[in-house]
């Protein structure tokens, strides 16, 4: 125990004592690797970060690898966690962020005891990149929109809507092609004057706007859904997925309102990431978990 009667003076001419015996050699020390240097003073210890940046610059290979690489394509994402991947290489799935991240020198399994802690410092990144279709149509989704605005929409990208597979998908049989579609928004004409009624069909969810004239009626059908078909996200072998978007009309100050409501679509989303998913855990055989890694 140091004698509390010292002074800071004394304390620090024992240092100096002390480093007077001590070549300058010695006062830079390597410990593991790491060089070392003791000031004058004898107070402080640093590490000479500049000498271990030029033992690096100048060595055949770095020390260890860490960065993070960003992937843009789903396959090239694959092709570098098969190319870095060892046997305790892990992926984490961000499901609210629709990424992947993948940890090449993540921890081993087993208590701390094992030894088997590592950096996880070196990692690869894949941000699942939406469609163009499915940002155009979650973006003007509940939107309202005039009759001529919907139909230019419906027009311009009639690809993207789906015909009825009344043998595949048996409710389909409720939903109308995309040429009938595009006939109700072109075809619909509504006279600012007169009595407008709806007639509603309870089974299907169609209704009819009927025009009443003093010696004439018309009716219009507008249908309750229609099937979109695009892919959630790009890719050039993306997967398309079936989306129903239930319109939505409406009267005002004599105009035609439409809108869609694309239903459950956030499930729809969910259901392309979880294939995603599968398709990595499949092509690189490692474990896949749910949330971010630490």
């Amino acid at each position: 125990m140091a004698d509390p009667t010292t002074t800071k003076s004394d304390a620090q001419a024992i240092i100096d004592a002390a480093l007077m015996n001590v070549s300058a050699a010695e006062r830079i020390a390597d410990v593991e690797g790491i060089p070392l240097a003791v000031l004058p003073a004898g107070t402080t210890v640093l590490v000479l970060d500049a000498a271990l940046k030029q033992a690096d610059d100048r060595a055949e290979a770095p020390r260890a690898r860490r960065g993070q690489a960003t992937l843009t394509e789903l396959p090239s994402f694959i092709d570098h966690v098969n190319r870095f991947k060892d046997a305790d290489s892990a992926i984490f799935a961000d499901v609210e962020k629709v990424k992947l991240t993948a940890v090449f020198d993540y921890h081993r399994a087993g208590a701390i005891a094992d030894k088997g802690q590592r950096w996880g410092k070196h990692r690869s990144l894949y941000a699942c990149p939406l469609s163009p279709q499915w940002q155009l149509w979650v973006k003007c989704n509940e939107q309202p929109m005039t009759q001529d605005v919907f139909a230019q929409l419906i027009e311009e990208n009639l690809s993207d809507l789906a015909s009825p597979n009344l043998e595949a998908q048996p409710l389909d049989s409720e939903m109308p092609s995309p040429a009938q579609v595009l006939t109700m928004v072109r075809q619909l004409t509504i006279r600012t004057k007169g009595e407008f009624t709806r007639k509603v069909d309870e089974v299907t969810g169609e209704f009819e706007l009927v025009n009443k004239l003093e010696h004439d009626q018309t009716s219009t059908k507008i249908y309750r859904a229609f099937l979109l078909r695009i892919p959630v996200f790009a890719g050039a072998d993306a997967t398309f997925y079936r989306v129903e978007a239930r319109i939505r009309f409406r009267m005002e100050n004599g105009r035609a309102i439409f809108a869609y409501s694309l239903y459950r679509h956030d499930l729809v989303l969910q259901d392309a990431f979880g294939d995603v998913r599968a398709a990595v855990v499949k092509a690189t055989a490692l474990p896949l978990l749910a949330g971010s890694p630490e």
